[in-house]
């Protein structure tokens, strides 16, 4: 489901607030962009000249392990819409 722009700011702004300064998405322009309906699992677009995919599982939690929020990336959005039920469910 594709996002409010208000919920889009809010997930966005969340996700800033769970990762630890150790993870890879810290520091990153990330703007939600669209939810898994049954998961906290979250589509963003990730940087700027040529935009990758990134499906973040959100813990609504400050983490201070890298590893936490999970997070899957996808090279572009054919990646995503062809990949991203196998890589991240199947």
């Amino acid at each position: 489901m594709f996002l409010a722009e208000d919920d889009a700011r809010r997930i966005s702004e969340e996700l800033t607030r769970e990762v630890c300064s150790a993870h890879r998405l810290h520091g990153v322009a990330a703007e939600a962009v669209a939810r898994h309906v049954r998961r906290d699992d979250f589509l963003f677009a990730v940087g700027l000249a040529q935009p990758k995919y990134v499906v973040v599982h959100l813990t609504w939690s400050a983490e201070s392990s890298p590893e936490w929020p999970a997070a899957t990336d996808f090279l572009d959005e054919s990646d995503f819409r062809q990949n991203a039920e196998a890589r991240l469910y199947g």
